[in-house]
Protein backbone atom coordinates (compact mmCIF):
# COMPACT_ATOMS: atom_id res chain seq x y z
CA UNK A 1 0.00 0.00 0.00
CA UNK A 2 2.66 2.48 0.57
CA UNK A 3 4.12 1.78 -2.66
CA UNK A 4 0.88 2.83 -3.82
CA UNK A 5 0.46 5.72 -2.43
CA UNK A 6 4.21 6.73 -2.78
CA UNK A 7 3.59 6.59 -6.77
CA UNK A 8 1.05 8.41 -6.63
CA UNK A 9 -2.15 6.08 -6.47
CA UNK A 10 -4.91 7.35 -3.71
CA UNK A 11 -7.51 5.10 -2.09
CA UNK A 12 -11.14 6.77 -2.61
CA UNK A 13 -14.17 5.64 -0.76
CA UNK A 14 -17.29 4.87 -3.47
CA UNK A 15 -19.13 8.20 -2.57
CA UNK A 16 -15.75 10.66 -2.95
CA UNK A 17 -14.91 8.63 -6.55
CA UNK A 18 -16.60 10.67 -8.74
CA UNK A 19 -15.20 14.23 -6.85
CA UNK A 20 -11.68 12.75 -6.80
CA UNK A 21 -11.83 11.37 -10.50
CA UNK A 22 -13.24 14.65 -11.37
CA UNK A 23 -9.66 16.40 -9.65
CA UNK A 24 -7.53 14.73 -11.67
CA UNK A 25 -5.36 15.82 -14.44
CA UNK A 26 -6.09 12.64 -16.59
CA UNK A 27 -8.16 9.65 -16.57
CA UNK A 28 -7.33 6.72 -14.86
CA UNK A 29 -4.44 4.92 -16.65
CA UNK A 30 -5.00 1.43 -14.74
CA UNK A 31 -8.33 0.46 -13.08
CA UNK A 32 -6.80 -2.78 -10.16
CA UNK A 33 -9.58 -4.43 -9.50
CA UNK A 34 -9.42 -6.39 -6.30
CA UNK A 35 -13.44 -5.94 -5.34
CA UNK A 36 -14.06 -9.23 -4.42
CA UNK A 37 -10.81 -11.37 -3.88
CA UNK A 38 -11.22 -15.13 -4.20
CA UNK A 39 -13.48 -16.09 -1.62
CA UNK A 40 -16.19 -13.50 -1.53
CA UNK A 41 -18.83 -12.52 -4.18
CA UNK A 42 -21.79 -9.72 -3.94
CA UNK A 43 -24.11 -12.06 -2.05
CA UNK A 44 -21.69 -12.49 0.44
CA UNK A 45 -22.70 -8.85 1.24
CA UNK A 46 -25.16 -8.35 3.96
CA UNK A 47 -26.06 -4.33 3.29
CA UNK A 48 -28.04 -3.40 0.12
CA UNK A 49 -26.23 -0.22 -0.20
CA UNK A 50 -23.07 -2.30 -0.29
CA UNK A 51 -24.33 -4.26 -3.25
CA UNK A 52 -25.45 -1.58 -5.15
CA UNK A 53 -21.97 0.13 -4.77
CA UNK A 54 -20.08 -2.88 -6.20
CA UNK A 55 -22.55 -2.95 -9.13
CA UNK A 56 -22.04 1.16 -10.08
CA UNK A 57 -18.03 0.61 -9.12
CA UNK A 58 -17.94 -2.66 -11.49
CA UNK A 59 -20.19 -0.27 -14.11
CA UNK A 60 -17.74 2.61 -13.76
CA UNK A 61 -14.65 0.53 -14.48
CA UNK A 62 -16.00 -1.05 -17.56
CA UNK A 63 -17.40 2.18 -18.91
CA UNK A 64 -13.17 3.88 -18.54
CA UNK A 65 -10.60 3.32 -21.55
CA UNK A 66 -8.18 2.80 -18.78
CA UNK A 67 -6.58 -0.66 -18.36
CA UNK A 68 -8.33 -2.80 -16.07
CA UNK A 69 -5.83 -5.70 -13.90
CA UNK A 70 -8.06 -8.13 -11.80
CA UNK A 71 -6.41 -9.33 -8.42
CA UNK A 72 -6.96 -13.62 -8.56
CA UNK A 73 -10.40 -12.63 -10.92
CA UNK A 74 -12.58 -10.41 -12.25
CA UNK A 75 -14.93 -8.58 -9.97
CA UNK A 76 -18.56 -10.60 -10.94
CA UNK A 77 -22.03 -9.65 -10.22
CA UNK A 78 -25.45 -11.03 -10.42
CA UNK A 79 -27.52 -7.68 -11.10
CA UNK A 80 -30.88 -7.32 -11.69
CA UNK A 81 -30.18 -6.25 -15.30
CA UNK A 82 -28.37 -9.36 -15.75
CA UNK A 83 -24.60 -10.44 -14.75
CA UNK A 84 -21.99 -7.81 -14.61
CA UNK A 85 -18.34 -8.15 -14.57
CA UNK A 86 -15.45 -6.45 -14.55
CA UNK A 87 -13.66 -6.75 -18.23
CA UNK A 88 -10.30 -6.99 -17.42
CA UNK A 89 -7.35 -7.33 -20.14
CA UNK A 90 -5.13 -8.87 -17.18
CA UNK A 91 -5.99 -11.15 -14.41
CA UNK A 92 -3.28 -11.97 -12.00
CA UNK A 93 -3.65 -14.77 -9.92
CA UNK A 94 -1.50 -14.62 -6.62
CA UNK A 95 -0.12 -18.18 -5.65
CA UNK A 96 -2.31 -20.61 -7.65
CA UNK A 97 -4.64 -20.18 -10.39
CA UNK A 98 -8.27 -20.63 -8.63
CA UNK A 99 -10.54 -23.13 -10.04
CA UNK A 100 -13.64 -21.27 -10.96
CA UNK A 101 -11.81 -18.34 -12.42
CA UNK A 102 -13.82 -17.03 -15.77
CA UNK A 103 -11.74 -14.90 -17.96
CA UNK A 104 -13.03 -13.72 -21.64
CA UNK A 105 -11.07 -14.30 -24.85
CA UNK A 106 -8.07 -12.42 -25.35
CA UNK A 107 -7.54 -11.69 -21.30
CA UNK A 108 -3.38 -12.60 -20.51
CA UNK A 109 -3.79 -14.82 -17.30
CA UNK A 110 -0.29 -14.67 -15.07
CA UNK A 111 0.47 -16.34 -11.91
CA UNK A 112 2.74 -14.88 -9.68
CA UNK A 113 5.04 -16.08 -6.98
CA UNK A 114 3.11 -15.35 -3.43
CA UNK A 115 6.48 -16.18 -1.62
CA UNK A 116 5.17 -19.24 0.00
CA UNK A 117 8.13 -21.62 1.18
CA UNK A 118 9.09 -25.03 -0.61
CA UNK A 119 7.57 -27.02 2.12
CA UNK A 120 3.90 -25.57 1.46
CA UNK A 121 3.94 -26.41 -2.02
CA UNK A 122 5.37 -30.08 -1.52
CA UNK A 123 2.27 -30.57 0.81
CA UNK A 124 -0.07 -30.03 -1.56
CA UNK A 125 1.64 -32.18 -4.08
CA UNK A 126 3.12 -29.39 -6.43
CA UNK A 127 6.44 -30.32 -6.15
CA UNK A 128 8.41 -33.23 -8.79
CA UNK A 129 11.72 -34.44 -8.61
CA UNK A 130 14.75 -34.70 -6.24
CA UNK A 131 17.60 -32.57 -4.97
CA UNK A 132 17.70 -29.29 -4.79
CA UNK A 133 15.77 -28.03 -7.54
CA UNK A 134 12.66 -29.32 -7.34
CA UNK A 135 10.35 -28.01 -10.03
CA UNK A 136 7.22 -27.97 -9.48
CA UNK A 137 4.29 -29.14 -12.36
CA UNK A 138 4.16 -26.51 -14.01
CA UNK A 139 7.98 -26.71 -14.71
CA UNK A 140 8.36 -23.27 -11.91
CA UNK A 141 11.36 -23.68 -9.81
CA UNK A 142 9.31 -23.14 -6.45
CA UNK A 143 10.76 -21.24 -3.82
CA UNK A 144 11.91 -18.68 -5.71
CA UNK A 145 10.67 -15.40 -7.90
CA UNK A 146 9.09 -16.10 -10.89
CA UNK A 147 5.75 -15.00 -13.12
CA UNK A 148 4.24 -17.47 -15.33
CA UNK A 149 1.87 -16.33 -18.13
CA UNK A 150 -0.62 -19.26 -18.48
CA UNK A 151 -2.96 -20.00 -21.88
CA UNK A 152 -5.99 -20.67 -21.52
CA UNK A 153 -7.08 -23.36 -23.87
CA UNK A 154 -11.57 -23.63 -24.16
Amino acid sequence: MNLFKNSGGRKVIPGDLQRTISALPSPPEIILDGLFGYLHSLEDLWDDEDKLTCIDLIKWANSLRGRRISIDKPSFAKADQGDLAIHAEWVIAVGAIKEDVGVEPGVRVFVVDLGLARAIWKSVGALTGAGKRKRGILGINWDRKWVVELQMLA
